[in-house]
């Protein structure tokens, strides 16, 4: 039950944490295998947005310093990056998901709550 669902920027960028840690869970393969498939999707779907960002800093002055940090020529040049970066991250995405149903889990993964909060577009009963 393949599905198309439509997710902003932001909320994919606060689900990888999630995925990240429901990657590394030992749990059934099927389960598993969707989890691992939407993380990829997650994560492609991320890195379009990353090279989004870089040419806005290149676009408001930025310079990406060796350390990682960006210099701005102007305060105002940070603040118009920033603003136009916030307005990125409330553009929806379509991305594929099998959802997961949750007793595929199994009865022995613990989960916390804040997982299925960051996932919950994820899973199905």
């Amino acid at each position: 039950m393949i599905e198309q669902i439509f997710l902003t920027i932001g909320e994919l960028k606060a689900s990888v944490s999630a995925l990240t840690r429901l990657s590394a869970i030992d749990m059934p393969v099927k389960a598993a295998y969707r989890i691992s498939s939407t993380l990829n999707r997650v994560e492609d779907e991320l890195k379009k947005h990353n090279l989004a960002v870089s040419e806005l800093i290149k676009k408001n002055n930025g310079t990406v310093e060796l350390n990682g940090d960006v210099t701005w020529n102007t305060d105002s040049d940070e603040k118009n990056f920033r603003d136009a970066v916030a307005e990125l991250d409330e553009e929806q995405v379509s991305i594929t998901n099998t959802p997961v149903e949750i007793s595929l889990l199994g009865d022995k993964i613990s989960l916390s709550p804040a997982i299925f909060m960051a996932t919950s577009w994820l899973f199905t009963e």
